[in-house]
């Protein structure tokens, strides 16, 4: 999923007021270079944790089978 949808339960970054409804871009966010160094470079367990896989109390429950799939694909690729 590319973006996600999500309502501020208080004041958030950049003063959201609470009961806003926010459309996060997830691409995007991912390749904040104010964030992330190097970020279009794919390092699957770089940190800060980025947002694909979500966060908080509904976050993907497969996100390392994804990483391990995907970086085994860049490795099958690379050889």
């Amino acid at each position: 999923m590319r973006a996600l949808r999500r309502v501020a339960v208080r004041q958030a970054a950049g003063g959201v007021p609470a009961g806003t409804t926010v459309l996060l871009d997830v691409a995007a966010a991912n390749r904040d270079p104010h964030v992330f160094d190097d970020p279009d470079r794919f390092r699957p367990g770089r940190s800060p944790r980025h947002l694909t896989f979500g966060a908080g109390p509904r976050p993907c429950p497969a996100e390392r089978i994804a990483l391990a799939l995907a970086a085994g694909v860049v490795e099958a690729v690379r050889r």
